[in-house]
């Protein structure tokens, strides 16, 4: 590196720091208390763990009577294999109205925040 080169550097660096300074001065911060990012912490794995549970009461709500069925199927039973098929039709058309609702009221209360 030449030496106009470092004196450029040296200059943008320094006005960098005086930008920060005064920054700094007219908009002056301090942190959140601790007990606040401990409360964000928790809520965000409540949400995480929620989110969780509910993919994996979805994922056996469908693997259960799709094995089910296969089962029933092959063994000549078509009457439980529909009534079976019934079921889990109505339970799993109640998660996803489900869902679609709370996505929706999600989508309406980061609407507030925005």
């Amino acid at each position: 590196m030449t030496t106009p080169d470092r004196e450029s550097d040296e200059k943008l660096a320094a006005d960098l720091h005086e930008t920060w300074n005064r920054l700094d001065e007219a908009f002056p911060s301090s942190p959140a208390p601790i007990e606040t990012w401990e409360a964000f912490v928790r809520e965000r794995r409540g949400i995480a763990r929620r989110k969780l549970w509910r993919e994996l009461l979805l994922f056996w709500s469908v693997a259960v009577p799709a094995i089910a069925g296969v089962v029933l199927l092959a063994t000549g039973f078509t009457a439980g294999f529909w009534a079976l098929q019934g079921m889990a039709l109505l339970f799993g058309s109640s998660l996803i109205v489900g869902e679609i609702r709370s996505m929706r009221k999600r989508s309406k209360e980061e609407a507030t925040y925005e």
